[in-house]
């Protein structure tokens, strides 16, 4: 009885640091680039280029503490890692080609 007891104890206390983790990724899923907020959530807006891409990116990042590293081109999409205000690594990002959308392959 006592060993149930414990068992969920420490799982309702495991499921509450997962909730209110303090930590995240760069980017979640409820965020969209800021250039899309006159067309809405889900305009797709192609990306085309490196250029194109890094200039999303930069967008999407503006005012978070975060630099973008070097941007490879994929057959259906851009890469790119995140590096946090330390250097290391904390995300790294993908940029559709078709839609423009920016989402954590962490």
């Amino acid at each position: 009885m006592i060993r149930a007891a414990s068992k969920r104890i420490l799982l309702c206390l495991v499921a509450a640091l997962a909730f209110f983790s303090p930590v995240r990724p760069a980017v979640c899923a409820q965020d969209f680039p800021p250039q899309y907020a006159q067309e809405g959530y889900g305009a797709k807006r192609p990306v085309k280029d490196i250029s194109e891409a890094k200039k999303a990116l930069l967008g999407h990042f503006k005012g978070r503490d975060v630099t973008i590293g070097k941007i490879t081109e994929k057959k259906l999409f851009f890469q790119a890692p995140i590096y946090g205000k330390n250097g290391k690594l904390v995300d790294m990002v993908i940029v559709d080609k078709r839609t423009g959308r920016i989402r954590s392959i962490f």
